[in-house]
């Protein structure tokens, strides 16, 4: 191996190129620019058919055509270096990334590096979450991928994996806003996620009176609107336009009648350094209106706040949403 990378065999480029990456491919021929340019264009074939979907270019799912990208650059970049290796065939490149420890170094770095970078991302700026049930809809849906800030709410034990955080309490923490949906640690075991929309701050009373929200004695507002229909619901569902105080309006759905098991409550006080959370989905998943399941949400448990939603799992494609607002009224 090592008169190879002496001698710059064309075989071993198509071992480096087509098993690892182009890129690898040229830094072995001493080829620097070229090698930061196949890296250049492996990161256009991965991000491309993403925002191609967003804007209705390319039909299909970006996914798959992704991978037929970066199979394309593979192979021609693969071919690529052949010929360009049997054109140095003999030379003996001086540059530090042509040597076989640069390379088997670049390999060994790649992975950790990246998976650094996606940790240090996942814990201080965005997380994906994929939707796993019927709790939020008609804004959220059963297979639904979204993205969910971590900075919006500062940082806690809980913002890092598996909850390891080395402090108690919350840095550079804000409040949420009341009709944020946020994703929290389940107050009662302090390991599984759950996403629900915070009604409730420190200090508000709420009650649920024949299905209708009130927030210290005032009824929200409620606009009944066509039925909703979803194939994870067996009949449509009484459909809302629900209007906070602050005129931040969502849509809920619930059994008509207002006669379910949490349409009537008693009030709940919600206390300080906590908040009160509902599913949109009222009267099919459980939120704070039950004390012995999820209970009020400590600041502590908070994660992130909602911001996109980019993957229509009814429609199969790729859509940005951001104003959840605006979305209401569709």
């Amino acid at each position: 191996m090592i008169t190879a990378f002496v001698e710059r065999r064309p075989w071993a480029t198509i071992v480096v190129s087509l098993l690892l990456s182009p890129m690898l491919g040229m830094f072995y021929l001493g080829k620097g620019r070229k090698g930061l340019a196949y890296l250049g264009v492996e990161a256009l074939a991965f991000a491309v058919p993403y925002i191609a979907a967003h804007f209705e270019i390319l039909a299909g799912e970006p996914v798959l055509i992704q991978n037929y990208a970066l199979l394309f650059v593979r192979i021609f970049g693969t071919a690529h270096c052949f010929i360009v290796a049997k054109r140095v065939r003999g030379e003996r490149p001086r540059v530090w990334f042509a040597r076989w420890y640069s390379i088997v170094a670049l390999i060994i770095a790649a992975p950790i590096l990246g998976g650094l970078a996606a940790l240090v991302i996942r814990t201080a700026a965005f997380e994906p979450y994929n939707i796993p049930s019927a709790s939020m809809l008609p804004t959220l849906r059963v297979g639904d991928h979204v993205l969910v800030s971590k900075y919006s709410y500062g940082y806690s034990k809980h913002s890092f994996p598996l909850s390891l955080g080395p402090f108690d309490g919350r840095i550079f923490g804000t409040e949420p806003a009341r009709g944020d949906i946020a994703v929290f640690k389940l107050p009662s075991d302090n390991r599984t996620d759950y996403i629900k929309r915070i009604v409730g701050l420190p200090g508000d009373r709420i009650r649920m009176v024949f299905g209708v929200l009130h927030i210290n004695d005032q009824p929200v507002g409620r606009r009944r609107i066509e039925d909703y229909l979803s194939p994870s619901l067996k009949v449509g569902a009484a459909q809302y336009v629900e209007t906070l105080p602050s005129d931040r309006h969502y849509r809920v759905i619930e059994e008509p009648g207002g006669l379910g098991m949490l349409d009537n409550t008693a009030e709940f006080l919600v206390p300080k350094g906590h908040y009160f959370v509902l599913a949109d989905n009222r009267d099919n998943a459980a939120d704070s209106r039950v004390m012995n399941q999820i209970g009020f949400v400590p600041a502590e448990n908070l994660i992130g706040r909602l911001e996109v939603i980019f993957w229509n799992s009814v429609e199969r494609k790729f859509e940005f949403v951001t104003d959840f607002d605006r979305q209401a009224e569709r």
